[in-house]
């Protein structure tokens, strides 16, 4: 079961993963467009570049896009900046605003009056099973390279379906939240 439950949660992972890396190399193209040209059309900076064997804007862009791509390996862009404990805070949260509607108005007050300290509380746990699922000993590179291999239209069901569920997920928590809210000042 656990085992299942870890496939499970790299997949979600690789699944936000995969189409955050080509949003990189897309916003890394848009910076190459609006600033690498006006640079380049400075004299001393197209000196400059030829000092460093770069020939013409073409190879200075597709370097540049070169280094980008090297860059992104597998869950570079969301790794690096932990994105990926999202997976963990969200489903945490609703389930604690849910639980907190539930039990009643002194459950939602104690949350909403201790706002700070409650997503601070559940950052440190999402960060916690994150590190525990994904980051020890880099497992998530283990499973990257078995869905790797897996078929374009797999992928993007998952991803698809991944990022779905983050958007409900988002819904849900600002709903619930935004209810026990309201339940506090009725």
């Amino acid at each position: 079961m656990l085992k299942t439950i870890d496939v499970f949660l790299n997949r979600l992972l690789y699944a936000y993963m995969e189409p955050m890396t080509y949003m990189v190399l897309l916003v890394a193209m848009i910076v190459a467009a609006l600033l690498m040209l006006p640079l380049y059309c400075l004299p001393f900076w197209r000196d400059l570049l030829k000092k460093k064997g770069v020939n013409s804007y073409r190879d200075w862009i597709r370097i540049t896009l070169d280094s980008f791509k090297r860059m992104n390996n597998p869950g570079d862009p969301f790794l690096i900046y932990r994105f990926s404990i999202i997976l963990f805070y969200l489903p945490i949260n609703l389930l604690v605003n849910i639980w907190a509607l539930a039990a009643g108005r002194a459950a939602c007050y104690l949350i909403v009056k201790n706002l700070p300290f409650y997503v601070v509380l559940v950052a440190i746990l999402s960060c916690v099973l994150d590190e525990f699922v994904f980051y020890r000993k880099k497992r998530y590179l283990n499973y990257f390279a078995i869905f790797e291999k897996e078929s374009r239209s797999k992928k993007t069901i998952w991803s698809v379906g991944a990022y779905l569920v983050l958007c409900i997920l988002i819904a849900a928590n600002f709903f619930s939240f935004s209810y026990m809210v309201g339940k506090i000042h009725h």
